[in-house]
């Protein structure tokens, strides 16, 4: 396998960007839990007790390249 073959990326760039707000340095620009309720990853990825599980089997096992 080559050295060069892009890997699997297990989190979404929508995760990505509101993680990097959450951990901004200044806490005046961390976003507020509103602002966190509004952010696409939250509205988009979120899931129940029960379905959670079968979500990260899914992820787990996909195939598919997430940047």
């Amino acid at each position: 396998m080559s050295r060069w073959v892009k890997k699997q990326a297990f989190f979404t760039f929508d995760f990505r960007k509101l993680f990097e707000r959450l951990t901004e340095v200044d806490p005046n620009n961390r976003p507020s839990l509103a602002e966190i309720k509004e952010s696409v990853y939250y509205s988009k990825y979120t899931y129940s007790n029960d379905e959670l599980p079968d979500h990260i089997a899914d992820r787990l096992n996909s195939s598919e390249e997430i940047y």
